[in-house]
């Protein structure tokens, strides 16, 4: 008989961690208390939904937390709805596309792969954000003054800023994997003993 790796309660712990993780470090809403320090965690959340937990049901759960906070935030908390356009459909899209690649993702723990699966995730996290930062922009005003004459730079100017701190996320969740997967620290050590 073929052991689980996971069992019921490991799936809870993560995904109760995650949505944690959004709550506290999405930036403009009145919950978070982490998140004007932390850059927020929704699209490393959706690659280690799509890795670990691997059903549409954690994916949705997900994607409508984020929703729920944005929309919080505008009707709430003041702040401005200029990111709610068509192209927000566009970024939804987007959360999909990225879960349903990283789902050939099996593992980002540190191995001898490591270095091929970030570059993977790496370029992942790029297409995503390219398709959901150029929805956005062809809806801003920039556009309709100035068309694409100045897409470059909009570019240029946020795509490190918005890409590389969700690798790093990641890196910092896979070190924690390693890390406990050779101590043995906690309900995720007793889940990889039953293999």
């Amino acid at each position: 008989m073929k052991s689980k790796l996971f069992d019921s309660s490991f799936y809870k712990y993560i995904f109760i961690s995650i949505c944690g993780l959004i709550i506290l470090t999405r930036p403009h809403n009145s919950i978070s208390i982490l998140g004007h320090t932390l850059v927020d965690f929704p699209i490393p959340a959706i690659i280690l939904s799509a890795i670990y937990l691997r059903k549409y049901f954690y994916v949705n759960c997900i994607v409508l937390l984020s929703v729920a906070i944005d929309n919080y935030a505008i009707l709430y908390d003041g702040v401005s709805a200029n990111c709610i356009t068509p192209g927000y459909l566009l970024l939804i899209a987007s959360y999909y596309l990225l879960f349903w690649m990283s789902r050939y993702i099996n593992s980002i723990e540190i191995s001898f792969s490591s270095l091929q699966v970030y570059l993977g995730l790496f370029l992942l996290i790029s297409l995503q954000w390219f398709i959901a930062t150029t929805s956005y922009y062809v809806f801003t005003e920039t556009f309709t003054n100035n068309g694409f004459s100045l897409y470059f730079d909009y570019l240029s100017k946020w795509f490190f800023v918005e890409t590389i701190p969700s690798i790093f996320w990641l890196l910092f969740i896979s070190i924690l994997l390693s890390v406990n997967k050779v101590f043995s620290f906690s309900v995720l050590s007793s889940q990889s003993k039953n293999i």
